[in-house]
């Protein structure tokens, strides 16, 4: 990923986190002098941020363009159910192939763990390793607990 795309990244995310501070700041309670709700009060001031990822199709299904963060496995779970619409955690071949990819979809974290659906016969769920000087795929299972980076799939419509 060239610099500019990295810029354009944090600049995103950066706009993001301040639009949702100032938001929950006030948003959060309603005003003391009338009724009029701080939402409707925000809403006029601040302009409305939304961040279109653009899947990624490959065969049979598609990949989300940016990662979710970095979570237990417990929330990743959580966190991929919230986007609805068929979205869920790779299984350990649609990671293989995310991994063998990771170059065209672009945004992965090298060096970092990414969560898998599968789980081994003890409940622990699988991750895979992305090092881009990998040359095979490096899987294992970890613990719950754990923090690793979720990029979310669904399969193509």
């Amino acid at each position: 990923m060239s610099n500019n795309q990295e810029i354009k990244k944090y600049i995103v995310w950066i706009i993001t986190a301040v639009v949702f501070f100032i938001g929950y700041k006030y948003i959060s309670k309603p005003h003391e002098n009338n009724s009029v709700n701080k939402v409707q009060a925000v809403s006029q001031k601040i302009p409305q941020i939304e961040i279109i990822v653009s899947p990624i199709e490959f065969g049979t299904f598609e990949v989300m363009t940016q990662d979710l963060g970095q979570m237990t496995w417990e929330q990743a779970n959580i966190e991929v159910s919230k986007l609805g619409d068929g979205w869920r955690l790779p299984n350990l071949p649609e990671l293989n192939r995310l991994f063998e990819n990771m170059q065209t979809i672009g945004g992965f974290h090298d060096e970092s763990s990414y969560w898998s659906s599968e789980v081994n016969k003890y409940g622990d769920p699988f991750i895979q390793r992305f090092n881009i000087d990998y040359t095979t795929p490096h899987q294992n299972s970890t613990w719950h607990e754990d923090l690793n980076w979720v990029r979310a799939v669904r399969s193509k419509k």
